[in-house]
């Protein structure tokens, strides 16, 4: 029995102990600069990171406030968006994908309270688009890259249902169909675009490369040359060059 009481007393004393370290533990976060915080248990922020992370913050507070804030939550998706992007190009490829998954769950998140608009889902495909080439090009994980590319698709489809003028976003459609192998398919996105905006660039540039892909080199040279003939010097121009060079030379 005086065991147990010498337990008890112990257990008592421990939680009071618990408890008073809670409140102090609970005091230091409250007084303490969430840039210390922020030093203490992750690398230090770039000055570009920074900006983006002070961007977050009050975008953040103003989406507590406001749960339905659409605005906030679209640049919200845009900070993690930039922030992800950012990163990627600097190989920190983790990091860039959690800032990416962000950037959908804010955009996911707009339209859950506004499904009509076509410009979040046409950015939100844009998303998934890049992080699709990043996946396809630099991890080289060429399964998941085609399940971004399907998710960009996907929402590029709910932007042109909305907004079926939009060429430019269905040019973009065109090239996750490109990066999917389906260049049947992209081939015809890209030749809609031309049929309804002749002096498209994009359109041409894009339906050259699938042209190319499939081996027809007269007409992506034909395609190339059209887009040439579209866009000011310096402006890809040299780009455009290069690609119609290597297919005569080759």
């Amino acid at each position: 029995m005086l065991l147990n009481k010498k337990k008890s007393a112990f257990w008592v004393k421990l939680t009071a102990s618990v408890v008073a370290l809670a409140f102090i533990l609970s005091v230091v976060v409250m007084i303490t600069p969430s840039s210390v915080w922020k030093s203490a248990f992750e690398r230090p922020l770039t000055s570009e990171e920074k900006i983006l992370y002070d961007q977050i913050r009050v975008l953040e507070n103003k989406i507590k406030l406001d749960s339905r804030d659409t605005t906030s939550l679209v640049a919200l998706g845009v900070a993690y968006y930039d922030w992800g992007y950012y990163l990627m190009g600097k190989k920190k490829f983790s990091e860039g994908e959690s800032k990416m998954s962000r950037a959908v769950a804010a955009y996911e998140k707009s339209l859950e309270i506004d499904s009509k608009n076509a410009s979040v889902w046409a950015t939100l495909g844009n998303v998934y688009f890049d992080w699709g080439v990043y996946l396809l090009f630099e991890a080289k994980d060429k399964k998941r890259a085609e399940d971004k590319m399907s998710r960009a698709i996907i929402a590029y489809q709910k932007s042109l249902e909305i907004d079926p003028k939009n060429f430019d976003v269905r040019t973009d459609m065109g090239s996750a169909y490109r990066y999917l192998g389906n260049t049947k398919k992209a081939i015809e996105e890209f030749q809609t675009v031309i049929r309804n905006v002749p002096t498209h660039p994009n359109a041409y540039y894009n339906l050259g490369l699938t042209l190319a892909d499939e081996g027809r080199k007269k007409e992506a040279i034909e395609a190339f040359k059209k887009c040439l003939g579209l866009i000011p010097e310096g402006q890809g121009a040299d780009e455009v060059r290069r690609k119609i060079a290597e297919l005569e030379g080759s």
